[in-house]
């Protein structure tokens, strides 16, 4: 009997040592060795309680296997996540990892044991970009079951909840590297999730979708210092090319920092350039709450400049702090700084009582450098030796064109002659 017990007790604490070591490997339901259940409507699944993270189904809908995205539910919503690469290794690390989140066109729906159509577009690329290792982070790709295929906020807050409270605590991702994109109806959402989550955006990358609400004064006020990129065919209808435009023009009017692809050969579909430009994922890839934005991108400032830079973080969060050179500025305590010396400006923001890292990009105001004048040369096939043989006694002298400014004056006399090219 006394063998028996002392069995017990060693298998007992085998047991326990086990659980504790997988505990401390993994924390929730979020396991990048949960295996692939493909949905049987023989023998359909129960639906979760209300409110449950439940690991989940899926119909093969693609032509490329998607095994490595693990399926979920949550709160109605189905949707898949592929781990980085490098998870496993980290498990007992501090490091974190940036999160893409994807929003599909309204003709990728499905019902919640769908499940995988919503990888049809991209979801490949990206696959192989994690597995490659050229981006490190999380894919998080949701399915809208709604008659219409289209997210709404209900969608968002469910993202916004999983990123919170369940990515960020149990599965090593960074909260202020969370990118959004999506396509056409999937762009619209990308806009969406903008709007109504800012602080939880790093990046936005919208496809293929933009309205003129998209670039009113409070989004652009709102989210100016968010790194936005909007891609656009010319001959799309809807949205038309004019909106698009416009709305860039709002933003940067605002001193926003946007970008603005525009394919002149193509309609709707332009999503895999957009995917196939080589600076997409360096986009997301850099993509941080904390770096800072000068206004219109302006950081170089001549010699005789009064240098005035505003250098801003979306508004929003529990506190800012902001760095010169490396040195804490007194007071400075705002979303924005006006920078008035060159030098190398960080910040960091705070969520709650968590501070996050200082700017992995900081902004560096420095001078430019002079001008190099051009080499001058005779306009045409004009005579530089006056007077020259047809009797003229000038020739007209020209520099290239495409310089901000011409001062044009004669050696030894400051007179100005032309400011012209």
């Amino acid at each position: 009997m006394k063998t028996f017990i002392r069995t017990l007790c060693i298998l007992s604490a085998f047991t326990l040592a086990l659980f504790t070591s997988s505990a401390n490997a993994q924390t929730g339901v979020l396991n990048p060795d949960d295996p692939i259940v493909v949905y049987n409507p023989s023998n359909p699944p129960a639906v979760p309680p209300y409110g449950t993270l439940a690991k989940w189904v899926k119909t093969n809908r693609v032509s490329f296997s998607t095994t490595s995205f693990k399926a979920y539910h949550y709160k109605g919503m189905s949707f898949r996540v592929k781990f980085p690469k490098s998870y496993k290794d980290s498990i007992n690390t501090n490091k974190k990892y940036p999160i893409f989140v994807f929003f599909h066109g309204i003709g990728e729906k499905g019902t919640i044991y769908d499940n995988e159509y919503q990888l049809y577009h991209g979801g490949q690329k990206f696959m192989q970009a994690v597995d490659n290792g050229t981006f490190d982070g999380f894919l998080l790709y949701p399915q809208s079951s709604s008659g219409s295929g289209a997210f709404n906020i209900s969608h968002f807050q469910l993202i916004n909840e999983l990123i919170t409270n369940y990515f960020v605590p149990q599965a090593k991702v960074d909260i202020n590297r969370v990118i959004v994109d999506g396509l056409s109806g999937g762009g619209g959402a990308t806009w969406q999730m903008l709007r109504n989550f800012p602080t939880l955006v790093a990046a936005g990358l919208p496809i293929s979708a933009v309205s003129v609400a998209d670039g009113d004064g409070n989004m652009t006020s709102m989210l100016k210092y968010t790194p936005i990129w909007l891609f656009q065919g010319y001959l799309d209808k809807a949205p038309h090319f004019n909106t698009a435009r416009n709305v860039v023009a709002n933003y940067r009017a605002a001193g926003a920092n946007i970008s603005y692809t525009e394919y002149p050969t193509q309609g709707h579909s332009c999503w895999n350039s957009a995917w196939a430009d080589p600076n997409f994922m360096p986009f997301i890839k850099g993509a941080h709450k904390a770096n800072p934005w000068a206004s219109n991108g302006r950081t170089e400032f001549c010699p005789s400049d009064v240098i005035s830079a505003t250098l801003g973080l979306t508004a929003g969060f529990d506190g800012y702090e902001w760095r010169k050179d490396g040195v804490l500025i007194p007071g400075a305590n705002s979303n924005t700084y006006t920078a008035t010396a060159v030098g190398s400006y960080d910040c960091r923001i705070k969520r709650d009582t968590v501070w996050s890292v200082w700017s992995p990009v900081p902004v560096v105001i420095k001078l430019k450098g002079a001008t190099i004048s051009p080499d001058i040369v005779s306009s045409g096939l004009t005579s530089k030796v006056i007077p020259a043989p047809d009797g003229s006694t000038s020739v007209q002298l020209e520099v290239p064109d495409g310089f901000n400014s011409y001062n044009w004056q004669r050696e030894g006399n400051a007179t100005v002659l032309s400011t012209t090219r």
